[in-house]
């Protein structure tokens, strides 16, 4: 039964890992690297323009001089006793700007947090969420996140003094991202330490279990969150947009469905009709894969991490994990969604992917250590690859395009994927009109007259 399972879970991916080998060797390029968890893969329909680029990555620029670095110093001070500290780096990304202080007298190095809230629906919420999550995981598990020192909002930290902030103060993890290139050439020793760590990580996950689907928000303590309203990576770029908790995981499904349609849906400059349809097309080709068992519908529901991709696993000079980052957004979610990082089928390199499968594999052979995950990847997920690219479409609606052409497309309809687009459409006239009709509100094709 155990190599039935081994051999089932390598003729799923075999197929990824195939067209990654052989783009591999013959020097084109594999499949992208996603950025930082907190920009995403950018798809295809809501690709940013070059100037929208520009005028976001100044926006944050301006963002992070207005601060205060004296006012960012007392806040930091304020919550360590009053001690005097001194920034020693900063840095900004598309959701925070962040400021490194050192306390000389203790050697305290902390990360003082400011979230840029212009980008974000629910600021508070989303800053409440993270801290529950991160404390949690902290009383809960084992899993090595920052500890957290003192959040909060109203904070008076711009330099002409126009406005208040919220802020998050946090233990600054010495270490480094694990770097692909590194990890590939590293002894096989050490890169196996550093994947099984990564393995015990999700098991650590998996421990914890809810009742419901949501994001965890502060409860009576640390260790007794309180599951509260859904916060996504998807709904926050939707204007208005509000999710509530659910009580089971289809519709919890349906809801990220539907989000995908309205992400579809939103204004995009420069959004043509092929591209239109090609979004229609793929949204409805993978409507099928948004679905749980019924054997775990109503439970459990486990916590996730967004993203765990290789830059946000901090690592010493021997490879040796020293914190888990990045929880924004972190939310519970079916049991049959708790899939591996998308990186384990090859979206970083196809030898990492094998490398991470073999481990899951041998540890199988020597005991029962990862038994849960031959358990439930294999009964839960008959087709696990799709499980993963869905769940990645779900944290990154904009994505859809990306994974249902490079992934999806081709499984479904062979070598005859623009055929079926066509036939498809020709079927649907209501949905080829419904293309047509958003690249004209994009400005893309004229309006009749």
């Amino acid at each position: 039964m155990l190599f039935a399972f081994l051999q089932r879970l390598l003729s799923r991916c075999i197929a990824s890992i195939s067209t990654l080998f052989w783009a591999f060797i013959s020097g084109t390029p594999s499949i992208e690297p996603p950025p930082d968890v907190e920009c995403g893969i950018k798809g295809d329909a809501q690709a940013l323009p070059e100037q929208d680029v520009t005028a976001s990555k100044k926006a944050k620029q301006e963002f992070m001089a207005s601060l205060s670095r004296d006012a960012i110093r007392k806040l930091a001070s304020r919550y360590n006793e009053y001690k005097p500290c001194e920034i020693f780096g900063e840095a900004n990304g598309s959701f925070n700007a962040c400021f490194f202080v050192l306390f000389p007298d203790d050697g305290a190095r902390w990360v003082v947090r400011v979230p840029i809230e212009i980008e974000f629906q629910q600021p508070w919420e989303k800053l409440q969420s993270e801290v529950a999550t991160v404390k949690y995981l902290r009383s809960a598990t084992k899993i090595p996140v920052p500890r957290i020192h003192a959040y909060g909002r109203g904070e008076m930290l711009a330099s002409d003094k126009s406005t208040t902030h919220m802020f998050l103060i946090s233990d600054y993890i010495h270490g480094k991202p694990v770097m692909l290139l590194e990890l590939l050439e590293c002894e096989k020793a050490v890169r196996s330490r550093l994947l099984q760590s990564i393995l015990d990580i999700l098991l650590e996950l998996r421990s914890v279990e809810f009742d419901r689907i949501g994001s965890l928000m502060p409860g009576n303590s640390d260790e007794e969150p309180v599951v509260g309203n859904l916060l996504t990576f998807g709904a926050n770029a939707i204007p208005g947009a509000r999710l509530p908790t659910f009580a089971t995981g289809q519709e919890y499904m349906q809801s990220q469905y539907d989000m995908v349609l309205q992400h579809t849906a939103m204004p995009c400059e420069g959004l043509g009709e092929e591209t239109a349809r090609r979004e229609l097309f793929a949204a409805h080709s993978l409507q099928k894969y948004f679905t749980v068992p019924d054997a775990v519908n109503n439970g459990p529901f486990v916590l996730h991490h967004p993203d765990l991709l290789l830059g946000n696993i901090i690592v010493n000079d021997d490879m040796e994990i020293q914190g888990i980052i990045d929880w924004e957004f972190a939310n519970v979610v079916p049991l049959p969604l708790f899939v591996p990082p998308l990186w384990a089928i090859g979206s970083d390199s196809v030898w990492l992917a094998s490398y991470f499968w073999s481990e899951i594999s041998y540890g199988i052979l020597r005991g029962d250590r990862y038994q849960t995950f031959r358990q439930e990847w294999d009964r839960l997920n008959p087709d696990i690859l799709a499980t993963m690219y869905i769940a990645q479409i779900m944290r990154h609606p904009t994505d859809l395009c990306f994974v249902f052409r490079r992934f999806s497309a081709q499984h479904l309809f062979g070598n005859d994927v623009d055929q079926a687009e066509s036939d498809f459409f020709e079927a649907n006239e209501a949905l080829a009109a419904e293309a047509r009709r958003r690249a004209m509100i994009n400005g893309t094709i004229d309006v009749p007259t």
